[in-house]
């Protein structure tokens, strides 16, 4: 019973639809992965996107560990189930090489050769007896298909191995400060299922970092500098993006998360003082930005730019806030500091540099190094090897003879046609002489379809994997994809959280990434106006409906329905200014796509907003705001 199952589920695994089926999956899990962000090697704000993302997509997310996807238990069952499949096709490839191998050739096997020719000719010797001669050329190359089913195997239980012992973990270090020989020093880890904590056996400093940027302030070239601790004293290297660095323990990368660090100090009497190192990130165009959270709620918004030539930062952009209300704008050198309403200050000691290091603990990567060697050592001789068996009979009748001349190469016949001719106009027969070749099933021999029927897994497989491919494509991109609905409506929320918190810091630069020139016109002028007055909007989206999207090549025409609470706040103290406000609009967003991003290009009234407050001096007077589709009377109307 128990062989019976063992050939049952052989012939399971054997089979061509299940072997599609697993090319399938993996190549569509493999795309996955390198298509979302990766625990490891993504950015905390871009793992924070995709797991937070909607309900469904954060479900699926967490079901299917789809931000650590190459560690999940169904990718390594998945990767166990194709290899316990290539196994059994890797048996079945030694055992035809082996009989290929020491096979022993006779007229007999070349019955049906693809290349074969029969003739008679004068005698040319005087034998009566047959003179049969069986060779056979580059019998080495039936060893390519074996190399490269092996190179496979070794690939994916290197995979596999990576998965459940490997371990990844992240650390940003700032320049000076020294990473301790412990797991916990490190800020991420990521291990495989069997996997231990990653931890260096020395101590490592990172010295300097160094950077090149572009003239609009991109980074071109990252390098920096460490010191690893050993038994000799300290020894320097230079490590750059995409190279690593052997370290006992396991390997160092750098990765390209760089940025300067505020080091910043918080003081306040009878509070202890604060100390933090701000690590600002890049948000384009050489701005780097960052959060550092201080006493009593707290938060100091920093900003800073970086020269072409890497220099650290002069100058930083100060903005700090507690409760929505801003408490301080304003920009600060090293050494200076900023005076607080409640009689604290935030001091600047410093703008080293950070950059991110990758540590990384694989054991099984030679094997996936000697897998990759063989595959394409497999290919090429699969392709420039091929195993030719030769046979020649010749038959004395007499004062004649006859002559059978075949051919049989292991694949690729049309390629040794030119060949075989020759041949036997050598042995004096001709070109009409030659047997036709038979077809398979209405395909000449030598033909895809020949070799489909030859080879089922190597031809059939292949392009059923394809075609597979293809309609996973065209089914599954599809509904990958979110409704239109969906994407305006997320589109409108994001537009609305930045927007909004650039009201309430007093910060236009924040609109950049979602707004176009135009309307970001409108608002640099409300916010200034706002800010000459001292006075920061303070609001918060209560609900928001869609109500209708209108969607061409470039542009996107969002109708909402919106309330909004509004509360004015002067900048220093945080105090309310006036009456807060609850007020319903029903809005137009008019969305146009600018270098592949939406960006809200106008917005409009489409009927009269339902405003709770009675209208301000300072609202009055701005001189600007978004006015309604259907009436020209509602400037002092504000919304974010």
């Amino acid at each position: 019973m128990l062989r019976l199952k063992a050939l049952a589920l052989r012939r399971f695994l054997r089979s061509p639809l299940v072997i599609v089926g697993e090319i399938v999956a993996i190549a569509f899990a493999t795309g996955l992965g390198a298509s979302l962000p990766q625990a490891g090697s993504a950015t905390v704000e871009s793992l924070a996107r995709l797991r937070e993302g909607g309900e469904m997509q954060s479900m699926l997310v967490r079901v299917f560990a789809l931000d650590d996807l190459f560690h999940s238990r169904w990718f390594l069952g998945l990767t166990l189930m194709a290899t316990a499949s290539l196994w059994i096709v890797i048996l079945e490839q030694v055992r035809r090489l082996r009989v290929g191998w020491t096979q022993r050739m006779t007229p007999a096997h070349f019955s049906s050769a693809p290349l074969r020719a029969q003739f008679e000719r004068p005698a040319r010797g005087g034998g009566t007896e047959p003179l049969v001669k069986v060779w056979a050329e580059k019998r080495f190359g039936l060893t390519g298909s074996v190399m490269l089913h092996v190179g496979l195997m070794l690939v994916i239980v290197g995979g596999a191995c990576r998965a459940l012992f490997g371990t990844e973990a992240v650390v940003d270090l700032v320049e000076g400060e020294t990473l301790p020989p412990t797991a916990a020093a490190w800020a991420g880890q990521f291990s495989g299922i069997l996997g231990q904590p990653f931890r260096l056996n020395s101590p490592v400093t990172m010295n300097s970092v160094k950077s090149a940027h572009y003239k609009d302030g991109d980074l071109r070239e990252l390098q920096v500098e460490v010191s690893v601790e050993g038994a000799a004293g300290a020894e320097k290297s230079q490590l750059a993006v995409n190279h690593d660095l052997k370290v006992g323990g396991g390997r160092l990368f750098l990765g390209s998360d760089f940025g300067p660090a505020a080091l910043l100090e918080w003081e306040k009497p009878g509070v202890e003082t604060k100390r933090e190192a701000a690590l600002l990130a890049g948000v384009g165009k050489g701005r780097y930005e960052g959060i550092s959270g201080g006493p009593e709620g707290m938060r100091a918004y920093v900003r800073a730019r970086v020269g072409p030539e890497g220099q650290h930062p002069s100058l930083v952009e100060l903005r700090v806030m507690k409760d929505g209300a801003l408490l301080f704008t304003g920009d600060a050198r090293v050494g200076q500091s900023a005076l607080l309403p409640d009689g604290g200050r935030l001091a600047l000691r410093g703008t080293p540099f950070w950059a991110r290091l990758r540590g990384s603990r694989d054991s099984a990567l030679w094997l996936a190094y000697a897998g990759f060697t063989l595959i394409m050592a497999g290919s090429v001789i699969i392709f420039t090897l091929i195993k030719l068996d030769g046979c020649l009979v010749i038959t004395p009748l007499g004062a004649t003879e006859r002559v059978f001349l075949a051919m049989k190469p292991q694949r690729f016949a049309p390629l040794f046609a030119e060949r075989f001719q020759r041949m036997v106009e050598e042995e004096g027969g001709s070109a009409a002489d030659i047997a036709p070749r038979k077809s398979v099933e209405g395909a000449p021999a030598g033909s895809a379809a020949s070799v489909e029927k030859a080879d089922p897994v190597g031809g059939r497989t292949a392009g059923a994997s394809v075609f597979a491919l293809l309609l996973c494509g065209l089914v599954l991109g599809p509904g990958c994809q979110p409704s239109a609905r969906e994407e305006a409506r997320g589109l409108v929320e994001h537009y609305n959280q930045v927007v909004s918190e650039a009201y309430r810091r007093g910060d236009v630069k924040l609109i950049d990434p979602v707004v176009g020139v135009k309307e970001g016109r409108k608002i640099l002028g409300l916010i200034g106006v706002r800010l000459d007055l001292g006075l920061t909007l303070d609001s918060e989206l209560l609900s928001l409906d869609i109500t209708g999207v209108e969607q061409q090549k470039d542009e996107m025409r969002v109708r909402t329905k919106e309330q909004w609470r509004y509360r004015d706040r002067k900048i220093g103290s945080g105090e309310q200014v006036g009456e807060a406000s609850k007020d319903s609009y029903e809005m137009l967003y008019v969305f146009k796509k600018t270098e592949g991003a939406w960006l809200v290009e106008e917005i409009q009234f489409t009927s009269d907003p339902k405003v709770s407050r009675k209208q301000t001096t300072w609202i009055a007077e701005r001189g600007a705001g978004h006015t309604t589709a259907n009436s020209s009377n509602k400037a002092e109307v504000q919304k974010p």
